[in-house]
């Protein structure tokens, strides 16, 4: 969903993401996908998730500030996840905050380190990946932290050198 529309995958596409689906919303309760200025996005296009319905809160406890960033108009609560509606069925494909913009792409956290995971000498499951805003450009520059037994340099540095590699070729850029 780089692009932000979801289209569905080529038979044989290794490379393809998937997602599941959440289902439709429960009785009584609305979802919504939504663009950065709130206006409903048509079907398979990614952006914030938004719901309402009897089981929203009402907000934090004695924290006004916090309240106001979770809520929206009409009574829609932000959930912070990035999703789409597909044949009206809500597919989640990621939470905002694991996004990190880089030269204008949106790269997924959890797909950069699964891709860092399968470096020969790296820890499985034991990798983060972030972004840290480059002040100069506005972008996000990746950071990724990975586990490993290795102790000696030569050994890490092949092992930084095959994560570079594989999250490169997952994402498509360097």
């Amino acid at each position: 969903f780089e692009q932000g529309h979801a289209t569905a995958a080529k038979p044989g596409d290794v490379h393809a993401n998937v997602f599941v689906s959440s289902g439709r919303a429960l009785p009584e309760h609305e979802i919504k996908v939504v663009n950065e200025a709130g206006e409903t996005l048509p079907e398979r296009e990614v952006g914030r998730l938004l719901f309402r319905g009897p089981s929203t809160t009402a907000g934090y406890y004695r924290n006004e500030e916090a309240t106001a960033a979770l809520l929206r108009g009409e009574g829609f609560l932000d959930s912070g996840d990035l999703a789409y509606i597909a044949d009206g069925e809500l597919f989640i494909a990621g939470r905002l905050k694991d996004l990190i913009i880089r030269g204008g792409r949106n790269l997924v956290a959890a797909e950069i380190e699964e891709a860092a995971s399968e470096a020969e000498g790296v820890r499985k499951g034991c990798v983060a990946a972030f972004g840290i805003v480059e002040p100069r450009s506005g972008s996000e520059q990746v950071v990724i932290v990975a586990e490993t037994k290795a102790t000696a340099t030569e050994e890490r540095d092949a092992i930084e050198r095959r994560v570079i590699e594989k999250v490169t070729n997952a994402i498509g850029a360097p």
